[in-house]
């Protein structure tokens, strides 16, 4: 159990601008220390491991109700500006306490970059909207004069600015409701500081394209940034002012994100002025290759590791190598350095247990597969983990199928505490990318439009029959089982009658309240989903599992935040006041929000419950 809830957990590892020194968030604090270059190539000087900020009084994040970027290195690898619960701090690598940046009104602020000209810059949100703001010098030693001024840009949403090290234009991404950024998205740029601040330029800004991550070449000639106009989340690049946009890289892969729900992620990175690294999902697992931005050629790494995923993808700007965050299926998450000139990698900090080769053995790996269905797209995708049983047989198991959140989100080969639990104690563990997925192309992704809570819920209902009538599982036992988006799948999922049982965490049961009650990225997502209000109030109340709450059968239990504000506690509380005549569970998480298990307390407790639960209702009674 311990392996699956504790141990240290390294992420959002960074280089210094001078490539001499390496941060690293370990289990919510922040540490740096310094690279070698010896005999053998690079080195971590893990001696000289620092601790900068405490997770406990300054934990990283956005302050908002999703994720993003939360810090970066100065341009003079001085300082490291980050965001602790929507509010910019700065703290030296010499040492010393955090500082706070003056306040924006009350406004969250995020998703810092420090540009060559000595201005940091970054994103400000209030309950309506957002804005781009700038400090000039904010190295300066008052911080408290550090007065930050607003970008003359407009826009819903203003996400991941950057500066051009060359003419300091800034380019940025946005959208506006009802679009969702995976629907259509662009990619503006505007000066920074001139007497024409207010001129705002399109790089890309079709209607029904998405656009995301734009990032400058170092020495500021090109605008890489990632793009679908050709169907395929591929990497597209624009002169240094942000004309004259093209494709790089003509494929029929998506590139690996990590998620479309946060800002600052880094699927590609630039290696030097003319050469990008990238990934591309395939199969649940990411290739790893790089481009040459001037003669489009294309190598593919042939790295030491091709199951898992790279994700965070940061150069060391020497041409060669990059560092990211290593993820598959029995490996919660290393950080990395590759070196794509002789397609190795080496180990630099290593997440989790050091558990010995027996038990690490029983770890299942995941089989991609893809389904024939008679629904539109005509394809269902996913993984599924199946261990042999003690005959050597992979048959007759007990199954959960796993709904991934989103939904406009995807399940890859990465590390996933609650799959590889129960997939090592001999469940099938049948992970479903139902249409809507990311990961797939445009045309797979747009058919969960208007579709939310009947194509999701086809495509898992038709895996779990698909295993079912190959023998692979026992049909008389599967669980569903998902989270937010999930968790709304899985209860329409047992609304028709399916499965055995139920495993709903922090899950929407009523759209309409969700409606009402949704923080600003996903206040019109439902518009898309569904359908906009009032002419698709019909489509909303029969897709509300609360409605619906009579026709489930199957023994559920449910798992919350109490202070959730993405899905309310109380949609939870009504689902469970609605079901009668059936076993229904509720635990409640206090103080806890919609990521409620995010600390090793409350996983351990929550894997408990849930396993007793299912072996009660599964196990024993079939």
């Amino acid at each position: 159990m311990d392996y699956f809830v504790s141990g240290n957990n390294f992420t959002d590892a960074k280089i210094s601008s001078d490539g001499k020194l390496i941060s690293v968030l370990i289990n919510g604090s922040l540490y740096v220390c310094s690279f070698s270059h010896g005999a053998n190539g690079l080195h971590i000087e893990s001696t000289s491991l620092q601790q900068l900020t405490s997770g406990d009084d300054f934990g990283f994040s956005t302050g908002t109700e999703y994720g993003g970027l939360t810090y970066c290195w100065s341009y003079d690898s001085k300082w490291i500006f980050f965001s602790s619960k929507g509010i910019l701090h700065r703290v030296s690598i010499a040492g010393g306490l955090p500082e706070k940046f003056p306040l924006i009104n009350g406004e969250k602020s995020y998703a810092p970059f420090h540009g060559a000209n000595n201005v940091l810059i970054f994103s400000s949100e209030n309950k309506n909207s957002m804005s781009i703001w700038f400090i000039r010098e904010p190295d300066r030693k008052d911080i408290h004069n550090a007065f930050p001024e607003k970008l003359q840009v407009s826009g819903t949403f203003l996400y991941d600015a950057t500066i051009n090290p060359a003419n300091h234009k800034v380019a940025f991404h946005t959208w506006s409701p009802p679009n969702m950024l995976w629907n259509t998205s662009s990619i503006y740029t505007c000066q920074l500081i001139s007497n024409d601040r207010s001129k705002v330029e399109p790089v890309m800004a079709d209607n029904n394209v998405a656009c995301l991550f734009p990032s400058w070449s170092p020495d500021g000639k090109y605008l890489a940034f990632v793009c679908d106009k050709n169907e395929y989340m591929t990497i597209h690049i624009a002169d240094g002012n942000g004309k004259n946009s093209e494709i790089l890289i003509e494929d029929t892969l998506d590139v690996g994100f990590s998620s479309l729900w946060v800002t600052g992620s880094s699927v590609f990175c630039w290696l030097d002025n003319k050469n990008i690294a990238f990934t591309q999902h395939t199969g649940g697992n990411f290739s790893v290759s790089k481009v040459n931005v001037e003669t489009k050629v294309i190598t593919k790494l042939k790295l030491d590791f091709l199951n898992g995923v790279l994700l965070s993808l940061q150069s060391l700007h020497d041409g060669r190598h990059f560092i990211a965050n290593f993820s598959n299926c029995d490996t919660r998450g290393d950080i990395v350095l590759v070196d794509t000139e002789t397609s190795t990698s080496k180990i630099l900090f290593s997440s989790g247990f050091k558990l010995p080769k027996e038990i690490k053995e029983r770890f299942v790996k995941p089989e991609y597969f893809e389904i024939s269905t008679d629904f539109p797209g005509n394809k269902c995708y996913g993984l599924l983990y199946l261990a042999a049983d003690s005959n050597g047989e992979r048959k007759g198991a007990p199954a959960i199928v796993f709904i991934h959140g989103g939904p406009t989100g995807y399940s890859i080969n990465r590390w996933n505490s609650l799959v590889q639990f129960y997939a090592s104690r001999g469940w099938a563990a049948i992970v479903v990318n139902y249409r809507g997925s990311i990961g797939f192309g445009r045309k797979y992704r747009d058919l969960l439009m208007k579709q939310w809570g009947i194509a999701d819920v086809e495509d898992c209902i038709e895996a779990a029959n698909y295993f079912g009538a190959k023998g692979s599982i026992n049909s008389n036992k599967v669980v569903f089982m998902g989270g937010s988006a999930g968790g709304y799948s899985t209860l329409l999922c047992l609304a028709r009658k399916q499965g055995t049982a139920g495993v709903c965490m922090c899950g929407v049961s009523d759209l309409f309240g969700l409606n009402e009650e949704s923080h600003l990225l996903e206040i019109h997502y439902n518009d898309t989903l569904v359908g906009p209000l009032p002419e698709s109030a019909k489509e909303f109340k029969e897709r509300s599992p609360i409605n619906l709450a009579s026709n489930i059968i199957a023994p559920l239990i449910l798992l919350h935040g109490e202070k959730d504000s993405v899905v309310p506690l109380k949609q939870a509380e009504e689902m469970k006041n609605k079901m009668k005549g059936v076993e229904v569970e509720m635990v409640v998480y206090k103080d806890k929000d919609h990521m409620f298990m995010n600390s090793p307390e409350v996983m351990k407790d929550a894997f408990a419950k849930i396993e007793k639960f299912l072996t009660h209702h599964v196990l024993y009674k079939y």
